[in-house]
Formats: structure tokens, C-alpha cells, sequence
């Protein structure tokens, strides 16, 4: 099953390792895409046993960044 945008009413297909369409990320404020960028950054580098909390961190920006990109359309 390929993944889409999770922006409600776009539903482009996505690149493997994106989060979103290329569109929907270029409206999504500079603010949220430098957070959704620096909480999978935290993911990375946080050692195993520690990870959930920062992937929960991931998700939540994430889920900010994709309301605001809707907000903008």
C-alpha cells in the first residue's frame, strides 16, 4: 500500500523517508518544518532504549506541521 499526505484533501503519493508531499511542506511555516526537522534529528541520534519519548516528540510536531499546512490551504 503505497503512503500519501496526511493533509486533509491532498492525498499525494509520498516519497519513501517524506512526511508529507512537497507542496504541503513548502506551506507549512518555516517554525514547523525547522521542528519537525529537528525532533527526527533527536530521534536519530537518541540511543534505543531512550527512543519512544523522542518519536513521540516527532509525532506531535509532525501533527502540528500537517494542521498548519491544512490551515494554509
Amino acid at each position: 500500500m503505497d503512503r500519501v499526505c496526511p493533509v486533509r484533501g491532498c492525498g499525494a503519493p509520498l516519497r519513501k523517508g517524506h512526511a508529507m508531499c512537497r507542496e504541503c511542506w513548502s506551506r507549512t511555516s518555516t517554525f514547523h518544518r525547522r521542528n519537525v526537522s529537528q525532533r527526527w534529528r533527536q530521534v536519530q541520534n537518541t540511543p534505543v532504549a531512550e527512543r519512544l519519548h523522542a518519536i513521540n516528540r516527532y509525532r506531535g510536531a509532525l501533527a502540528l506541521a500537517v494542521s498548519d499546512s491544512e490551515m494554509r490551504r
